[in-house]
């Protein structure tokens, strides 16, 4: 059970539930902290679902926020479009009732109904596009073989007319209807929140669309938008969208009262404007002068340079790591050196030191700065800040004491944590398949298709999880020499000749001494061998592979022998698509 649980945590980013056909209702207040109960926010939180409630049967879009910081507490809900008065009212009544039953306690929570939408938080989100948390709902039936080519063209084409048709809506919602063959059909829908700007709906609806899962019909919800597809008629030959219409007259009444009320602030404010703007123009002036004397930094590392309150001091980095000592060297990657530090504060910190000569660039790290910067979850290495000076480029981690700055890591509590972000982020959100001349990575971990022609997919990252899976079941990393069988280095060849020989429980972690279930671990082991398989088509995609982790009755088909050769550096300029819809694994209606 334990190794499940591990298993399952590395798919935190992306919640899916099985089966849209069963689809009832899907609440997220993951990572959320909680209020203290008969509080005054609970008291606000109560009195904003009651208004929300109230006006769900007036209009289809409404938004609103109760009391005042910092106990204040902000909300809307959406109603899908062609769903009337009563059909809108009812949805969000219910999904009041359904949120405070999953998120009791929680400070800010979204629920998704096929009909509705509702939302609350303890911080503002209004007018802004929010795509986490995100979920991905599927119908269990596959693609057969020969429509992959096909249906895969027609939905990629439908999902992409549908969106400028949404994005210059005046209700921000759209359905389209496709032939794929023959008498099969395909109908897809999509909704923003009627409060995001056109650039903003077009970027949420690209990022949901990117989600869909590769089977007969699915969906991808999203705080500010959401889009689905099946093979079957779900919404009405006509969709009346009138009553989002009245939305966007009350969002517009509320606007403005909300100016009017601001009104003689705005005044003061105007006032003060110009005085402010002087200081600052002097001020601006009075750096830009003083920084001309200091080394400047190129073009390229000007917008890390502004991100000032991440930027740590060269030198107190060298004191903290003892001059680079090798004493304090973590570990090496394809990137450069990981040193353990102890900040002035006594706080114990671990330095990424690019190195110089490495494959990783500008791009990289900027993406890596900027980018997980911002992002906050309980399985992420924490990104403290980070350093420039002359050439030198150095990242600045949290100390974590059961691993280096590798992969997937562990803290003191034995949680996972996965870092270095900068690769994965290089790759459009949009992008399932592609080809590069720059191989950058780690081998044993790269997809061969990856490692030697440069091609890359959704599949690639598949195959990198199914050796991590084998990494965790046998205890050794896939390029350990110090492997029992010693002369098969490779822990894909020993899985794969132990498998053959109906003896995958030789490949379990001595360590745990028996202490596991055979069942589950025959389960892990299947499940890798699945995904490192040599041919990318092959391999299954990940949203059946978290049915199967989580318990749900599952056909795992027999694997196809992965990559045995040496890994080769060769790359190719020649674009290949494997991207393809899986067989190997069958989900059977889980619930």
């Amino acid at each position: 059970m334990v190794m499940l649980i591990s298993l399952t945590l590395l798919l935190v980013f992306q919640l899916v539930i099985p089966s849209s056909q069963a689809f009832d209702y899907f609440t997220n207040c993951t990572g959320s902290s909680n209020y203290t109960q008969n509080s005054q926010y609970q008291k606000n939180l109560g009195n904003l679902l009651a208004e929300l409630t109230a006006k769900a049967s007036l209009s289809g879009f409404y938004y609103t926020s109760v009391g005042q910081i910092p106990d204040k507490v902000y909300g809307l809900y959406l109603c899908r479009g062609g769903i009337g008065s009563q059909g809108c009212g009812q949805c969000a009544y219910v999904a009041q009732g359904s949120i405070l039953k999953e998120c009791p306690i929680q400070i800010w929570a979204v629920l998704w109904y096929d009909n509705c939408m509702l939302r609350f938080s303890n911080e503002s989100f209004y007018h802004q596009m929010d795509d986490y948390p995100s979920n991905v709902a599927w119908n269990p039936e596959n693609i057969t073989s020969n429509e992959t080519q096909a249906f895969s063209k027609v939905l990629n084409n439908t999902m992409m007319d549908m969106t400028p048709e949404i994005v210059n809506s005046k209700v921000k919602f759209g359905t389209k209807m496709a032939s794929i063959t023959g008498s099969k059909k395909l109908y897809t829908l999509g909704q923003c929140t009627l409060d995001l700007s056109a650039d903003d709906c077009g970027r949420c609806l690209k990022i949901a669309i990117g989600k869909l899962p590769m089977m007969l019909g699915g969906r991808a919800l999203l705080p500010s938008c959401n889009v689905r597809f099946e093979v079957s008629p779900f919404y009405g030959n006509t969709v009346n969208t009138s009553f989002l219409l009245s939305a966007i007259i009350n969002s517009t009444s509320t606007v403005t009262r909300d100016k009017q009320q601001k009104r003689l602030s705005h005044i003061a404010i105007a006032v003060s404007i110009p005085v402010i703007f002087a200081i600052l123009l002097l001020a601006g002036a009075f750096c830009c002068i003083y920084n001309r004397k200091a080394a400047t930094p190129s073009p390229e590392l000007k917008e890390i340079v502004t991100v000032e309150s991440l930027q740590y001091d060269f030198k107190t980095i060298r004191v903290a790591t003892n001059n680079f000592s090798t004493d304090n060297k973590l570990g090496q990657g394809g990137f450069g050196v990981v040193y353990r530090g102890t900040l002035p504060n006594g706080q114990e910190i671990a330095v990424k030191r690019l190195s110089s000569t490495s494959g990783q660039g500008i791009a990289e790290f900027k993406t890596e700065v900027l980018l997980v910067a911002k992002l906050q979850h309980k399985n992420l290495v924490r990104l403290l800040g980070f350093c420039l000076q002359a050439q030198e480029k150095l990242l600045v981690y949290e100390f974590l004491p059961n691993s280096s700055l590798d992969k997937v890591l562990l803290d003191e509590n034995m949680n996972p944590k996965i870092s270095d972000f900068g690769l994965a982020r290089l790759v459009g959100a949009d992008q399932i398949q592609g080809d590069t001349n720059r191989i950058v990575g780690t081998y044993g971990y790269m997809a061969p298709e990856y490692a030697m022609a440069g091609r890359f997919s959704v599949k690639s990252d598949v195959y990198s999880f199914g050796v991590i899976v084998l990494e965790i079941v046998s205890g050794h990393k896939c390029n350990s020499t110090a492997f029992p069988f010693h002369e098969e280095s490779l822990l894909q060849r020993v899985t794969w000749r132990l498998w053959n020989l109906n003896a995958a429980l030789e490949l379990v972690d001595l360590r745990l001494k028996g202490s596991f279930s055979s069942e589950e671990a025959v389960k892990c082991i299947h499940i890798g061998l699945l995904c490192i398989q040599e041919n990318a088509n092959k391999r299954p995609t990940m949203a059946p592979i978290v049915s199967a982790l989580n318990g749900s009755p599952v056909v795992l088909s027999e694997p196809t022998p992965p990559q045995l050769i040496a890994p080769s550096s060769s790359t190719s300029g020649q674009s290949s698509t494997i991207f393809s819809g899986s067989k190997d694994i069958t989900d059977v209606y889980p619930r």
